[in-house]
C-alpha cells in the first residue's frame, strides 16, 4: 500500500470527521464513563486553530487520494519545575487510522513524519499518552521503539 503523508488543509476537515468519530467510538465503548458517544471530538474551531498554530501541526495520511489517518503533534519546553531537566518535547496529542487501513502502513508513515518533524524542531524526545485498553496501539508504539515512562492510575469514587 502506497501511503502519502502531507500537512492538513482546510479542505480536509469533512474527510477527517469519520476517522475521528471511529476513534472516539472505540474509546467510548472501552471507557464509557470517560468518553462521550456520538461525537467526533474534532471541533472545527480546534481544527482551524491547529492549521494556524506555530507550535502544533497536523498531518494526514492518504491512500488512493482518500484520507485514511491523521496525527496532531506539538512542541513544548519542559522546564517549569526545578526537579526536571529542561527538555524540548514533541508530543503526539492524537493519532488515528481508519480501522479498515490499520496494519497497512498508514500509521507507520504518520509516525515517521512525526519523528522527522520532531527532529527538525530540535526535540529531545517524541512522547504520547495511550489508554491501557488500547493494546493494538501500545504494540504499534512499541514496534516504533517507544517505551512506557509513567502510568496514570484512577480509583472510581462514583
Amino acid at each position: 500500500m502506497r501511503v502519502h503523508v502531507r500537512r492538513a488543509t482546510r479542505e480536509d476537515y469533512a474527510n477527517l470527521l469519520p476517522i475521528a468519530y471511529e476513534t472516539q467510538e472505540k474509546h467510548a465503548k472501552a471507557l464509557p464513563h470517560i468518553f462521550q458517544k456520538g461525537t467526533a471530538g474534532l471541533p472545527e474551531e480546534y481544527f482551524l486553530g491547529l492549521l494556524a498554530s506555530d507550535s502544533k501541526v497536523m498531518y494526514v495520511a492518504e491512500f488512493e487520494q482518500s484520507i485514511v489517518g491523521y496525527v496532531i503533534l506539538g512542541l513544548s519546553e519542559v522546564a517549569h519545575m526545578d526537579i526536571l531537566v529542561p527538555r524540548n518535547v514533541a508530543f503526539i496529542s492524537d493519532i488515528a487510522v481508519m480501522k479498515s487501513h490499520q496494519g497497512k502502513g498508514a500509521g507507520y508513515a504518520l509516525f515517521q513524519q512525526c519523528t522527522e518533524w520532531a527532529k527538525s524542531k530540535g526535540a529531545d524526545s517524541l512522547d504520547l499518552m495511550v489508554w491501557e485498553f488500547n493494546s493494538e496501539a501500545i504494540a504499534f508504539y512499541e514496534r516504533q521503539g517507544m517505551g512506557s515512562m509513567h502510568r496514570t492510575m484512577s480509583l472510581e469514587l462514583k
